[in-house]
Order: C-alpha cells, then sequence, then structure tokens
C-alpha cells in the first residue's frame, strides 16, 4: 500500500483485511509499533495469518526441488495460486490488484495450499483499465513490459507475473511419483493423462508471459482451462 497517508493505510487496510480466501493469507490487523515484525510497512506491523511452510520456491527448491514433488500436488500449487488470483480480480466488489506476484510471495501451508501473501504494494483500482505510476512497484523479472518501458500498470499486470511463476515451477518438474508401483497399462495411461495437463500448464504459462498484454489470458479463463483439463483424468 505504497504512497498512503495514515488514514488512507487504515482505509486501505480495512478493504484488504475482508480477503477470505483460501488462496490468500488472512490479514488480522497491524500496529505502529511492535516487537516482532512479521510485514512492516512505513513504520506500521501488519500481522498475518500464520503460515506452516517455508517460501514456495524455497520449499520445492530445497532438497530435490521440484522434481521431488507428486504431479498432482505440482498442480494443486499452481491451480491454487490461480484460484487467490481470481478471487482478488473477480470474487469483491472491487478488484484488489497485487502488483507484486512472486514466489516469496507465495506461502505454503501444511496442507500444500498455496496462499497469496504480501499485500504492501496492492491497490484497489476500482473500474480503472491502466494507471501510470512513478513509484516502483513489483520485482524485475515479474513484472510485464508495459510496466518495465511505461510505468503502465493495467489489468493483466499480474497475469505476467503469474505466467513466470507458473513457468518455474514447470521447468524444475523432472519426474512422475509412484510410477514403480504401476502396471504398464495404468502408467501408460497415466502419463498420457498427465502429460497433456503438464503441456496445457506450459502453454498457459507462455501465454500469459506474452508481451502483448492484450493477448494475455484473463485469470477466469485460465481457471477454467485448468478445471476442464480435469475431467480427463
Amino acid at each position: 500500500m505504497t504512497g498512503l497517508d495514515n488514514k488512507e493505510f487504515q482505509k486501505e487496510f480495512e478493504n484488504l483485511r475482508r480477503l477470505k480466501h483460501q488462496n490468500v493469507v488472512e490479514l488480522l490487523g497491524f500496529c505502529n509499533e511492535s516487537e516482532e515484525v512479521v510485514v512492516e510497512y512505513d513504520g506500521k506491523t501488519i500481522v498475518a495469518e500464520k503460515m506452516h511452510t517455508a517460501l514456495c520456491f524455497e520449499y520445492v527448491r530445497n532438497g530435490s526441488g521440484c522434481s521431488g514433488l507428486d504431479w498432482q500436488i505440482l498442480y494443486k500449487i499452481i491451480k491454487g495460486i490461480c484460484q487467490g488470483l481470481e478471487y482478488l480480480r473477480h470474487g469483491l466488489e472491487f478488484p484488489v490488484w497485487h502488483l507484486d506476484l512472486k514466489p516469496a510471495n507465495i506461502l505454503l501451508d501444511n496442507n500444500m495450499i498455496p496462499k497469496l501473501a504480501d499485500f504492501g504494494l496492492s491497490r484497489l483500482l476500482g473500474d480503472e483499465n491502466t494507471r501510470k505510476t512513478i513509484s516502483p512497484i513489483g520485482t524485475g523479472g515479474y513484472s510485464p513490459p508495459e510496466y518495465v518501458d511505461h510505468r503502465l500498470i493495467t489489468k493483466k499486470f499480474d497475469i505476467f507475473g503469474l505466467g513466470v511463476i507458473i513457468a518455474k515451477l514447470m521447468a524444475g518438474r523432472e519426474r512422475y511419483s509412484e510410477i514403480d508401483y504401476m502396471t504398464e497399462k495404468v502408467f501408460t495411461k497415466h502419463v498420457e493423462v498427465y502429460c497433456e495437463q503438464v503441456k496445457i500448464c506450459i502453454q498457459i504459462a507462455l501465454k500469459c508471459m506474452k508481451r502483448d498484454r492484450q493477448e494475455r489470458p484473463t485469470v477466469q479463463s485460465i481457471v477454467s482451462r485448468l478445471e476442464q483439463t480435469e475431467i480427463m483424468i
């Protein structure tokens, strides 16, 4: 919530505190002083829902990394991130724009459910389609070209970062689990089905990273496409 005075900060924080979704970290409150800082913004401490595991990429990349994750778990993480973003965009009276979607801002609970976190840069843009800013936002590598080149914030800002995250998650996946316990027939069907789902996830990631923002999909269409792949399983 960059660039807000105390009154504006409290008003916008109250809006963000109403967020209730399994894929969004719940904000509990804030104070001006605290000995145990959870998330700090301009001298204020934001207290958030406690997570049980590490940051998304810190988790999937330690040890055996993404290759150690069952595809179903990895898919659950990908879909959960998308559903959290869909809720912010379409599940509220006024859409919330994260504006700093990156692995470090995605937490996993003890059930491997991803939750979008760190709304320090989030803004409520209302019905605006675009907005220009001179204040730096986002993180390099996850910000779209229109922002990097022209400091333009659009409705497809977060979609670009989503694509980068999915691509990085997919790039680390190398194997399926439980292969040793499958018959040849079951294994063949398993690979065919999940390979198609993997391919679609990669296609989604690439579309999200299109330089032309008009060519990027909406988060609703992404979630719908993912759900269509589940019918095949």
